[in-house]
């Protein structure tokens, strides 16, 4: 069995960061639409699954959770939703 490589393992980190970057960008559209239901759609299951297992240790985790749930107590529907991609 081969380990990860510390450039592979830092790609990795890299990739998550920009995609929970990219989480914050789309809910960021949220409070300036009038409408009240919303989907992000996204092929990260890394950062999906960072989300809903309240990865805390995660500033922008924490950041995502805090502004969702900000949204949600101001009536507005969030819902994340994982597409397959590279099949």
């Amino acid at each position: 069995m081969q380990s990860a490589t510390p450039l592979a393992v830092y790609g990795g980190l890299i990739s998550l960061i920009s995609e929970l970057y990219a989480f914050l960008l789309a809910i960021d559209v949220v409070p300036r639409s009038k409408e009240k239901n919303f989907v992000i759609f996204s092929d990260s299951m890394s950062s999906l699954q960072s989300i809903s297992g309240f990865n805390l240790d995660s500033d922008l985790v924490q950041k995502f959770l805090n502004d969702y749930t900000i949204l949600e107590k101001n009536g507005k529907n969030i819902i994340l939703c994982w597409i397959p991609s590279h099949v």
